[in-house]
């Protein structure tokens, strides 16, 4: 019996040599019998931990000699040497109660076969996935945002300015704060005899009936010269004297009239003759007002017609009569000559001026008529803003304009005697609808 055991541990040691010298001849794993250190140093490699086959954690290769040792990333390696140099691992801290610490492990890497080797391509096809999946998310997000912003978008054209303040395609909303701010004014559509104005341009010319060309009785030298350009001289004021080239005497000459010498043409020593004009005096206590009528407007003009003078700056302006219309049309601006006598005090009217003379003309008829700033132009048609049936409510009313007066209009069609419209603040509202429009519109590509 002894015999029989120990017969067969003897076969069991001569199998186990005759396996560890055929896997030395066959070259499966000679780093393992290196002489020293040498199979330690070679499977030694700092910062890299890899597993055998078994699932054992052991830097000193398998203890069986089998195969070949597994990166954690996948990566083969032979001889105790990794055959891809970028298969990247991490040091971790040294846990309490680690059986080697000396080792370093790969990140994310537990002990045991469930970590021997990954599959690569399942790791990407999930990351893919999730990738996918979060972009899918913020992709649901990023849609939810913008249907949100567009719904906020179409509801700013019908409360832009507060809950009651806001506007659609044929009214505008007013809270009663707003219609103060604005100042919204309200009035009735009435028949009245309107009064239609003409408008003549012109300009401010001397009164020519006191101009003075001032020239010599006889001709001759100019002994003494005291007129001044630009003085004011009073009738009889002496300006110079001459001496006569015939009779060689001499003679003076003064101011015929009173007012400002504007020209001066004449110096002491200087020879002149009795066709020559030594001064001109202008009398500008009174100007004329010098217009022009077109024949569309000379049927109601006529002497005797009150007009308003007015710079075309509009800084002055006076009332005057028109004392002269010329009964012929000029040839070459095709217009007549109106003209009216206006008081000069303090030279405030200077000849050159361009000025506007302003007609108002009585209808013969009564008609219906509306505060002229009420009209308002919108896409070239004639508006009116009328009170709604809402508060606050104001709704467009196209509307065709006949003659115009200075403050008022003709109303033609549109509303009838009676109606309520928008007299004051008109263009106010013309420009919230106006704005208010754009902004629904501006940002809309569908």
């Amino acid at each position: 019996m002894k015999s029989d055991y120990l017969m067969l541990l003897v076969s069991i040691g001569v199998l186990a040599v005759a396996m560890v010298i055929g896997g030395v001849l066959s070259g499966d794993n000679p780093g393992f019998f290196s002489s020293g250190n040498e199979a330690y140093a070679q499977s030694e490699d700092p910062g890299h931990t890899c597993f055998d086959d078994n699932g054992d954690d052991d830097i000193h290769g398998p203890a069986d000699g089998e195969g070949t040792e597994t990166c954690h990333e996948g990566h083969e390696q032979t001889d105790g040497l990794e055959t891809e140099p970028d298969c990247e691992l991490h040091d971790h801290a040294v846990e309490p109660g680690d059986p080697h610490p000396e080792d370093q492990h790969a990140e994310g890497v537990g002990q045991g076969p469930a970590n021997t080797g990954h599959d690569h391509a399942d790791y990407a096809g999930r990351e893919a996935r999730d990738v996918h999946a979060e972009h899918g998310g913020h992709q649901d997000a990023k849609d939810q945002a913008a249907e949100g912003a567009h719904g906020a978008h179409e509801n700013e054209g019908d409360l832009s300015d507060g809950e009651h303040n806001h506007t659609r395609e044929d009214a505008v909303f007013l809270s009663p704060e707003a219609m103060r701010i604005v100042g919204v004014r309200v009035k009735r559509a009435r028949i009245d005899r309107l009064h239609r104005t003409i408008e003549l341009p012109g300009e401010i010319g001397f009164n020519e009936d006191r101009l003075v060309h001032i020239t010599p009785r006889y001709a001759g030298v100019a002994r003494e010269v005291n007129g001044r350009l630009g003085s004011f001289v009073r009738e009889g004021d002496l300006l110079a004297i001459l001496e006569s080239n015939e009779s060689l005497s001499r003679y003076d000459i003064t101011a015929p009239i009173s007012g400002r010498i504007i020209e001066k043409r004449v110096t002491a020593g200087e020879f002149v003759t009795e066709e020559q004009d030594m001064f001109l005096i202008a009398d500008l206590s009174t100007v004329w007002a010098n217009c022009d009528v077109y024949a569309k407007d000379m049927i109601h003009v006529g002497e005797g017609a009150r007009v308003r003078i007015a710079t075309v700056r509009g800084d002055r302006s006076t009332e005057a009569v028109l004392s002269y219309v010329a009964p012929v049309f000029d040839g070459e601006t095709r217009s007549a000559l109106a003209r009216a006598v206006i008081a000069n005090d303090g030279d405030i009217w200077r000849p050159g001026t361009f000025i506007r003379a302003v007609l108002e003309i009585e209808m013969e008829t009564d008609r219906l008529t509306v505060d002229k700033d009420a009209v308002q132009t919108l896409v070239e048609e004639k508006v009116l803003f009328v009170p709604g049936d809402e508060p606050g409510e104001f709704r467009l009313v196209p509307v065709v304009t006949g003659v115009a007066g200075e403050h008022s209009v003709e109303i033609v069609s549109g509303i009838a005697p009676g109606t309520e419209y928008v007299a004051s603040g008109a263009f106010e509202l013309k420009a919230k609808m106006v704005t208010a429009n754009m902004g629904a519109h501006a940002g809309h590509g569908h």
